[in-house]
């Protein structure tokens, strides 16, 4: 009972059964990581070039069980343009898939926060049904089937993102996949609609942007099955660590003779996993299975290895980011409009001292602020409070190409609180913030054409809006912001 229960849930009766010819396509419990892999127009969502490496062995414990493995590369290009591609293997039972697809996307732009994207994917298919381990080859359903089958494969997806808001439809089979074939190559029947996936998800911040929380929602439609929904709830922990856990409703029950099965949803999933300098990730996924039932309470398993490389690439548009990245969660501040401040010069005249037209006035080194005092007697102890308990929103935020200046700004993040066109100016701006207490320096940024000055710099991200804020607490640093040289 327990064999023949496994072989029907695993080969969803796609061969017991003549007329059968729909299939759920392989589905990961980690999606959120690579949602390429459910949607073709979230190829390049990453920003910069990506690869992923996924595994997933369910049922251990259990003969034929499901045996997914898939390795995915896509990256944005100019103009809008995305690429990708996806390879898969998939084993169950006696039935073996590989497949590769190759994506072409697009991506429009309406604002610096939304936009909308396509992509469609194609390429082949290879089956292969081990009819060896069928004890009868005279099932009339088996008379004619080949044992090696290749077959014309394809994909298309849609999705809109406003902000941190993602929701998109994808189609993952546009071709009706015949598993009881009989011919060695299959042209494909166009049947876009045996199968649709849509997908919701939303990240908020909070802890001064240090923490964010990700819910998904996925459901599948199916003409054959019943359909299917899964959700997941996703903590990004300082960008370093994520943990979370899923459930998804299993949609093998509806094949089950007995009726015990059918009522059962065994899909509980713990999720985690660490990142690498926002450009390297692991995560793990266990999944529980159902205690009562004999054999399908076996665990499940699931690996995913991700890489970015490469500079993230920006649009050509005055959209200034134009992405969600899982592995690098930093927060993007798309409010704040790119703006160069400058301070303009007058011409020297012969060998005259270049001065400001206007006058530059640095504060008195300030007196620090007593922690004990009360908030209502020490307005910039109220101010500083405030700064500490609330995500300062007005941070303007901006990420440029380091260029081939000899003083150009090296990579990393740095606290500009000021900048110029000359850079006598700015060494002499610099040389006053450090007689007045506070530790600066200057260097060029290509991209700007200018003289920035900072106070603080970091190879991290994190913590950096909590050092903007004390920052701020010095009038004089009252319109700090973040540069990021890459």
């Amino acid at each position: 009972m327990l064999k023949k229960l496994i072989l029907i849930g695993i080969l969803c009766s796609s061969i017991c059964f003549e007329n059968i010819h729909a299939q759920i396509s392989p589905s990961f419990t980690q999606f959120f990581i690579n949602p390429y892999r459910i949607n073709a127009s979230y190829a390049g969502i990453e920003g910069r070039p990506v690869i992923y490496l996924a595994h997933r062995q369910q049922w251990i414990g259990i003969e034929g069980a499901p045996v997914t493995t898939t390795l995915s590369f896509h990256t944005p290009l100019s103009l809008g343009l995305n690429i990708g591609a996806d390879f898969y293997n998939d084993s169950r039972g006696i039935l073996n898939t590989n497949s590769f697809l190759i994506t072409a996307g697009y991506t429009i732009a309406f604002s610096q926060k939304d936009f909308l994207r396509f992509g469609l994917s194609g390429g082949l298919g290879f089956r292969n049904i081990d009819l060896s381990q069928v004890d009868n080859r005279s099932d009339p359903a088996l008379l004619n089937v080949v044992e090696n089958n290749l077959y014309i494969n394809g994909n298309f997806g849609v999705s809109f993102q406003t902000g941190y808001l993602i929701m998109g439809v994808s189609l993952p089979n546009l071709f009706e996949p015949n598993l009881n074939n009989t011919s060695t190559f299959e042209n494909g029947t166009l049947a876009p609609l045996n199968e649709v996936i849509a997908n919701a998800s939303y990240r908020f911040y909070f802890g001064l942007d240090d923490y964010a929380f990700e819910p998904h929602v996925l459901y599948r439609f199916n003409d054959v099955f019943p359909d299917q929904f899964e959700i997941a709830g996703i903590f990004h922990l300082k960008n370093v660590v994520w943990i979370g856990a899923s459930f998804r409703q299993d949609y093998n029950r509806s094949v089950a003779e007995d009726e015990k099965f059918k009522n059962q949803d065994y899909g509980v999933y713990a999720h985690g996993g660490i990142k690498i300098k926002n450009r390297m990730l692991f995560g793990y996924s266990y999944g529980l299975g159902i205690q009562s039932i004999p054999g399908i309470g076996k665990s499940t398993h699931e690996f995913n290895l991700s890489l970015q490389f490469g500079r993230e690439r920006r649009s050509r548009r005055k959209t200034q980011n134009v992405y969600l990245s899982f592995i690098d969660a930093e927060r993007i501040y798309w409010e704040i409009e790119p703006r160069v401040e400058k301070v303009k010069v007058e011409k020297p005249e012969e060998e005259e001292v270049v001065e400001p037209t206007e006058e530059i006035v640095i504060a008195p080194v300030v007196v620090p602020i007593d922690e004990t005092e009360s908030a209502h007697d020490n307005p910039r102890l109220a101010l500083k409070r405030e700064l500490d308990a609330n995500i300062v929103s007005d941070i303007r935020t901006e990420t440029l190409e380091a260029g081939d200046h000899p003083l150009e700004l090296v990579r990393g993040n740095y606290i500009i609180v000021n900048e110029f066109e000359e850079q006598n100016i700015a060494e002499a701006y610099v040389e006053r913030i450090n007689n007045e207490g506070e530790r600066a320096g200057y260097g060029f940024v290509s991209r700007r054409n200018a003289w920035m000055v900072y106070v603080y710099k970091s190879d991290s991200k994190i913590g950096l809006r909590r050092q903007v804020a004390k920052k701020r607490n010095n009038p004089v640093f009252s319109e700090a912001w973040i540069l990021t040289i890459e």
